[in-house]
């Protein structure tokens, strides 16, 4: 529980315990991000979409 000057039971103040779970929230969602673009490469480099510089072709017309 929260005392009225917001230090919890324990003597932890709450804002230190907010700054923590703020940044493990960071870096999980840095972490997410990394994956997502990591699995968006690997998969256009398995699909030939990509070229060896990274860079992706122009579409076809046709």
């Amino acid at each position: 529980m929260v005392g009225p000057s917001g230090v919890l039971w324990g003597g932890v103040d709450f804002s230190l315990l907010a700054a923590g779970v703020e940044k493990a929230i960071a870096n999980e969602n840095a972490a997410t991000l990394n994956v997502m673009t990591l699995g968006g490469q690997v998969t256009a480099d398995l699909q030939g979409q990509t070229r060896a510089g990274g860079e992706v072709p122009a579409a076809r017309e046709g």
